[in-house]
């Protein structure tokens, strides 16, 4: 069974998972992240050394960690998957590189903004930075990424010999001037999401927990679902869902349907 320990997300309305529900408050003019000193982190050292992204990343990593109520590893975790999905995060520092670039000729580049500019960077970090020595990967396809990098993570903890997988889901938007031709392509808010899952033992008490199991179901049946949500609202969706079953208890079984380009998952949370 698996089961989703941990949950974290950073958006334009402060850190927690509870200000998910307040999203409706937001407009287009604060749909945008705090940068990451504003939040005045404590729980994690050295995080201004490494590039604003990967900040963002293992805040939103470590918040999960401490939802679940685990300490951070002393030795190398080989149990642990780290999945982060990263569309135009590093857009930023490429911009900020060429400005360095045009400012003080190629050979004259901060070598600072460099790490930031490697899509799986972030990845690379949060694994560097809580010891988990396990597979780590990055996707990037767009608005599915979230949604993509959750399928694979309960595909992995399915397959493989592992024991758990963090899925941080990175939805940074580009850089004024490179917005427009991709705005169709953006989710709603800018926000930094993570996801903890673990496999356990049957039987394991609910409370310290949300188990989830996901189908892939015909698109034939899709008459039969009234919870079906674009893949770009899957993660906010999600957090929310499994948030009010920890928080209230509820006893109810929760569906949702998310369709990516070529399938259409059911996804059980309980």
């Amino acid at each position: 069974m698996i089961q989703i320990k941990g949950i974290s997300s950073i958006t334009p309305l402060g850190l927690g998972v509870e200000e998910l529900s307040a999203r409706s408050l937001l407009n287009d003019k604060a749909n945008l992240l705090a940068p990451p000193e504003f939040y005045n982190y404590k729980y994690l050292s050295g995080l201004n050394l490494l590039p604003k992204i990967s900040q963002y990343g293992c805040i939103s990593v470590y918040e999960a960690i401490r939802f679940a109520g685990y300490a951070v590893n002393s030795e190398k975790d080989s149990k642990t998957a780290v999945i982060v999905s990263n569309n135009y995060g590093s857009i930023h520092a490429i911009k900020d590189m060429f400005i360095d670039a045009d400012k003080y000729g190629a050979k004259g580049v901060n070598p600072r903004f460099f790490p930031g500019t490697v899509l799986n960077v972030v990845a690379g970090h949060i694994s560097i930075k809580f010891r988990f020595s396990g597979p780590n990967i990055t996707i990037s396809e767009g608005v599915e990424s979230g949604c993509k990098s959750l399928l694979y993570a309960y595909e992995l903890l399915n397959r493989e010999d592992l024991k758990r997988v963090l899925v941080c889901d990175l939805n940074i938007f580009p850089p004024t001037g490179y917005k427009k031709p991709v705005e169709n392509y953006l989710t709603e808010f800018e926000h930094v999401s993570t996801i903890l899952m673990e496999k356990v033992d049957e039987g394991v008490d609910r409370k310290e927990g949300v188990s989830i199991a996901i189908n892939n179901i015909s698109e034939s049946k899709n008459e039969y679902f009234n919870n079906k949500i674009m893949a770009s609202e899957f993660t906010p969706k999600l957090l929310t869902n499994v948030y009010k079953i920890l928080k209230y208890e509820y006893n109810s079984q929760t569906e949702i349907q998310v369709s990516t380009d070529d399938s259409l998952f059911n996804i059980i949370l309980n």
